[in-house]
């Protein structure tokens, strides 16, 4: 005698898609990161993070911390402000002033070319 297997029934296989799509048609809720307490930090466009940086050096022309930016710019982590100063060195707008504790300071010629833009080439007719 042959023996024949018999289907399972399709409740149990389609269970897993029913699941999944209930899941989806579900509205998700957003997951907070970051302080709460204080309002929410907004996120800001591409290069926003180090012009305001540039600013506040510019406006308080003392040597500061991360940690010191980071606060008075609402906030911002003492590691993204780093990374946005560091990039305001290579670019000359910003010197670092220690490396222990690390310290910024904004240099006041190259800061103020810098927070205007890239100067605009001039053709020169003959």
């Amino acid at each position: 005698m042959a023996t024949t297997k018999t289907a399972k029934p399709a409740t149990k296989a389609a269970a897993p898609k029913a699941m999944a799509a209930k899941v989806a048609e579900e509205p998700k809720e957003k997951v907070r990161i970051g302080p709460v307490a204080k309002g929410e930090i907004q996120p800001m466009p591409s290069g926003g993070l180090r012009a305001a940086v540039l600013e506040h050096l510019q406006k308080t022309k003392a040597e500061l911390s991360p940690s010191h930016i980071g606060k008075a710019l609402g906030g911002r982590s003492a590691g993204e402000v780093f990374l946005a100063a560091e990039k305001l060195v290579e670019q000359g707008a910003v010197r670092r002033t220690s490396e222990k504790p690390r310290r910024y300071q904004a240099i006041a010629k190259k800061a103020t070319a810098l927070a205007k833009g890239p100067a605009k080439k001039t053709s020169a007719s003959a």
